[in-house]
């Protein structure tokens, strides 16, 4: 069973993007997915700041308590499953600074299996946003899914009352990618990549 956890890049209480990932997580958890859905904001990371590093008596890093919990959680998991904003054409930056606190020395991420989706309020979706965090995630040498969900023009999409997309088309995009993700940890599984 796939082990995965969830996170929106996103810290605004009503988000499109914490929507799409509740969309995401209802449809992981009915193919059977153990999913642990992780809040950034109540996760509070301080800014990456190596100052703020410790070392050991053996020379290992000691990162900040709730660092080390976040990086802990992530290797219990098999994958992640995102949901990205996009500002300034880019991610989030409090999604920025949780994949960099999970790259330091002993890369968390490193043969982890991420999808992710992405919404905007813009006519592109987050394409630009999933194109950068793609860049950022493949030099940390993660599997992506080949796959994406992106929901443009979000006010129109998104059905505010009960947190749905309005239309099986995104709706089915966003199943697409949990389905890929899904898939991708069962085949990395089978060949003992994890």
């Amino acid at each position: 069973m796939a082990k995965i956890i969830a996170i929106s890049g996103s810290l605004r209480e009503k988000s499109f993007n914490t929507m799409l990932l509740k969309i995401g997580v209802s449809h992981l958890e009915a193919q059977g997915a153990t999913v642990t859905v992780v809040d950034l904001g109540e996760l509070d990371l301080p800014f990456l700041n190596e100052d703020l590093e410790s070392k050991d008596e053996n020379g290992k890093i000691v990162f900040p308590e709730k660092v080390e919990n976040f990086r802990k959680l992530v290797t219990e998991h098999d994958g992640l499953f995102l949901a990205t904003p996009e500002y300034n054409f880019s991610i989030s930056a409090v999604l920025k600074n949780a994949i960099d606190w999970l790259s330091r020395p002993g890369n968390v991420l490193k043969d982890k299996t991420v999808g992710m989706v992405g919404a905007s309020a813009g006519p592109y979706g987050t394409a630009l946003a999933q194109e950068h965090l793609r860049t950022i995630l493949s030099i940390l040498a993660v599997r992506i899914v080949n796959r994406s969900a992106r929901v443009p023009s979000a006010y129109q999409n998104f059905d505010f009352a009960t947190g749905q997309l309005k239309d099986d088309l995104h709706k089915n995009r966003v199943h697409g990618v949990a389905d890929g993700l899904i898939e991708e940890i069962n085949r990395a599984k089978s060949n003992n990549i994890n």
